[in-house]
């Protein structure tokens, strides 16, 4: 009887140790930290019912991670890695695009630099 539980309680620690290794974590916040590391600050969140956008301020400049619930547990599925540019008013700091089965998503995270800027629009030209 032992033996089985030991058993049983070594599977759960190995499958539980390969899912934390593939960064499956209980939060949206800790999988987009668990693959952009340490000493990164979330900025900007955009909620959906099937995932997250969560947008990150890394020492090695701005990310974008897509994290989606799988089950009970939650996984950063894509990130965007971003060098932003500054020239002008507007800077682009993040973006990220990602189409699933049951999901379309465009997100773009802008900073102004401007108070003379009112709204900013973004889609093709008319």
């Amino acid at each position: 009887m032992l033996r089985r539980y030991f058993g049983i309680g070594a599977a759960i620690i190995i499958v539980g140790g390969g899912l934390y290794g593939l960064g499956y974590r209980w939060s949206p916040s800790a999988a987009a930290f668990a693959r952009s590391g340490g000493h990164s600050r979330e900025f900007g969140v955009v909620r959906h019912s099937w995932g997250e956008v969560v947008l990150l301020q890394t020492p090695k400049g701005p990310r974008t991670e897509l994290v989606q619930r799988e089950g009970f547990l939650w996984h950063d599925t894509a990130n965007v890695v971003f060098t932003p540019k500054k020239s002008g008013p507007i800077h682009t700091i993040g973006w990220l695009n990602d189409e699933g089965s049951q999901h379309q998503i465009t997100v773009i995270a802008v900073v102004v630099a401007s108070s003379a800027v009112a709204y900013v629009e973004a889609g093709p030209d008319r």
